[in-house]
């Protein structure tokens, strides 16, 4: 005698048919949720045999309606979550693994919940595969994840903020020498514009704008409030181009050192969220060594991984305090200097990456952080595309120029008339569409995502798109995160982030009409 009819047994003893079902229906009874007997055929139909009292409670439902009509449990599925549920079941059907899914549903009162299902399949004689399952209502259950979740957020975020409020003093000491760099040189320049010193001082203006613009960048890319975007990075070039930036929260009495010894090897992570992760792991090694030390970054290769090492030469932590290292909320610093955030929020990144964190520390003795991650195939990572040089417009393209910013369009204009187009400069979307509706032959527009009014860059994009599907539409933006809503309609526009040198507008204006005379020529 098998286990399972063992089982039946001992349920059942001696009673007859009558008698099992009625302990059945007491069980369905006295349990939370709704038990139901549930076919799918080979052709695709479907069936209920058993439905417990307990759906009336779920779906809103009772039995003998979902008997009649087994669809009303398809129709309660929220539209997005429908097709990850029909692919679980089928999945559980071609497989006869346990069906184990999570979804949302709408009652035909309104009522929104979660309920969670379960079943084991068994093939029948006829083809068919039957599941006995139970469905829970884990609405509470959820409702507490997603805040638990929202409170982690909140906690990352505030710790982005006090990071930011520490790197605050050395960003606008950057930032104030750029533009002093930058004034300095123009002034110059514009003094005497036609001595040979003036090639210089643009060109270390210019040389100047690139490294404001790349501190920005890191900002932006630091602060973004985003889901995890994995891609593969070379690491070592990752935290070389991460110490300067970091250099930037240390104190003179604090000597950074960066030992690359991954081989060039890649990971596949979120960069804004590594960069975030050393960033904080820096700033706890800078606050160990008050009156100064050394603090080590160091990669290193072996067995498929890469390790990320992080070492300070501080006070260290005694075996309790590493003992609630990871702790939210815990921290060794005085009242009011920290929230004992950093450390969870980058075990936390850690470990939705695939990687471990490790802590070796001990009082006087400094502590040393070893974040490990899985190697990812160099292939996989992103190579950076050379910008060729600029190339004169002979044939007088036309291109209409949208900003609202008078200073910002003036010098896109001037660029753009340097490189041979015709430029048409509007400062707006409305005036722009007006211009076009004249009848202007123009071959390219390039505007600005935000401006005011209705008309921004994107609207301005759709209308164009109706209007005339064939013209090519650039967009630019001084909010980097713009790109990613620059869509319109099945076509993705082409988007540059501000500010833009004159070699990546060339580029991305000829990539433009390329596409744009391919697809003419295609047409024909």
């Amino acid at each position: 005698m098998s286990s399972r009819q063992n089982g039946e047994q001992a349920l059942f003893g001696s009673l007859d048919a009558e008698g099992q079902a009625r302990v059945i229906e007491d069980l369905a009874l006295s349990l939370p949720g709704a038990m139901f007997q549930y076919t799918l055929s080979p052709d695709g139909r479907d069936a209920i045999h058993y439905m417990s009292p307990g759906c009336k409670e779920i779906w809103e439902y009772a039995p003998e309606e979902i008997g009649e009509d087994p669809t009303r449990l398809w129709q309660t599925i929220h539209p997005d979550d429908l097709p990850a549920m029909q692919a679980s079941v089928l999945h559980s059907k071609d497989t006869l693994t346990p069906w184990n899914h999570r979804w949302r549903i709408v009652t035909p009162s309104g009522v929104r919940k979660w309920v969670h299902g379960r079943g084991r399949p068994r093939r029948q004689a006829n083809g068919d595969v039957l599941w006995n399952s139970v469905v829970l209502d884990v609405t509470e259950q959820m409702r507490a994840q997603i805040a638990l979740e929202e409170s982690r957020e909140r906690f990352h975020q505030s710790r982005k903020i006090e990071t930011i409020g520490k790197l605050t003093g050395g960003i606008a000491h950057d930032f104030n020498n750029f533009l002093a760099v930058i004034q300095g040189n123009l002034e110059i320049a514009a003094e005497k514009p036609h001595e040979e010193m003036t090639a210089a001082c643009l060109s270390d203006a210019l040389r100047a704008t690139v490294n404001a613009s790349e501190l920005t960048a890191q900002l932006l890319s630091f602060s973004r409030r985003a889901p995890m975007e994995r891609r593969a990075l070379c690491v070592d070039k990752t935290l070389h181009a991460l110490t300067t930036f970091l250099g930037r929260t240390l104190p003179r009495s604090v000597t950074m050192r960066f030992r690359p010894g991954s081989r060039a090897a890649h990971l596949c992570l979120d960069r804004a969220q590594l960069e975030s992760a050393v960033l904080n792991l820096v700033l706890n090694a800078r606050d160990a060594m008050p009156n100064g030390g050394v603090l080590t970054i160091e990669t290193a290769a072996a067995d498929g991984h890469v390790q990320i090492r992080i070492k300070d030469t501080g006070h260290g932590m005694t075996a309790a305090e590493k003992e609630r290292a990871l702790d939210p909320f815990f921290t060794t610093k005085p009242p009011g200097e920290g929230t004992g955030m950093g450390l969870s929020t980058v075990e936390g990144f850690v470990l939705q990456s695939g990687g471990t964190l490790d802590i070796a520390t001990a009082p006087g003795d400094g502590t040393t952080v070893t974040l490990s991650f899985p190697v990812e195939d160099a292939q996989t990572g992103h190579v950076e595309e050379e910008i060729p040089e600029p190339a004169m417009n002979c044939g007088r393209d036309h291109i209409l120029l949208v900003d609202d910013d008078d200073a910002v369009r003036l010098t896109l204009q001037r660029l753009l008339q340097s490189l041979g187009y015709a430029v048409t400069a509007m400062p707006d979307g409305t005036a722009a569409l007006a211009f076009l509706e004249r009848g202007e032959r123009v071959s390219i527009v390039i505007s600005d995502i935000v401006m005011p009014g209705e008309m921004e860059g994107t609207a301005l994009a759709q209308e164009i798109r109706v209007r005339e599907p064939d013209l090519p539409v650039i967009l630019i933006s001084g909010y980097p995160s713009s790109g990613r809503n620059a869509k319109v309609g099945e076509s993705a526009e082409t988007f540059l982030p501000k500010p833009v040198s004159r070699a990546v507008l060339s580029a991305a204006v000829e990539n433009a009409l390329s596409a744009s005379r391919q697809g003419a020529r295609g047409a024909l």
